[in-house]
């Protein structure tokens, strides 16, 4: 739940000592326990003694892969980019996070900008120093509707590959 970057160390722990969880005393998880529970190597299969210098596989079965302990040390180094949950959910700006901006490339985020009379819908450069500084959401969402549409297989397209596809079914 943590590696997906939906939900905080503290959400996750909340849910999981819900759900039963407690330390060897019978106590409810608390969030520095888990932290040292989620950095552990040992639940990934590797033993690790600093003092030593030593790091070797154990020769158990790991309670995790190796590639979600990975990313859980990822999210919690800052090294990947995860998005709250209210960032893609939320249906006034669909693009956000997922757009990027054309000057610099970083993630474009969106918001209302407020008129004398209504409000409008603009995305936007995260780097405030940017030059793009705002695009209206129609224009944009319009562009990326024409874009989806260049890139649209034909319907012969789409036939030759679902009977490639069948072929390579029935062969295996």
């Amino acid at each position: 739940m943590f590696a997906t970057g939906l939900k905080s160390k503290a959400e996750v722990l909340k849910q999981l000592n819900g759900l039963g969880l407690t330390t060897r005393k019978g106590f409810p998880m608390s969030i520095q326990t888990f932290q040292k529970l989620l950095v552990n190597p040992i639940y990934a299969g590797w033993v690790v003694i600093p003092k030593w210098g030593m790091k070797c596989q154990g020769n158990f079965e790991p309670i995790v892969g190796q590639h979600l302990f990975d990313t859980v040390q990822d999210v919690l180094q800052g090294r990947t980019v995860v998005s709250k949950a209210h960032d893609h959910n939320n249906p006034d700006f669909p693009l956000g996070v997922f757009a990027r901006c054309g000057m610099c490339g970083m993630p474009m985020t969106g918001g209302w900008s407020t008129g004398k009379n209504k409000k409008y819908a603009y995305y936007r450069c995260r780097r405030s120093k940017c030059d793009l500084i705002n695009i209206r959401r129609d224009d944009l969402e319009s562009k990326f509707i024409q874009l989806l549409k260049q890139l649209t297989p034909s319907p012969e397209l789409v036939t030759g590959f679902m009977s490639t596809v069948r072929g390579e079914w029935t062969r295996r």
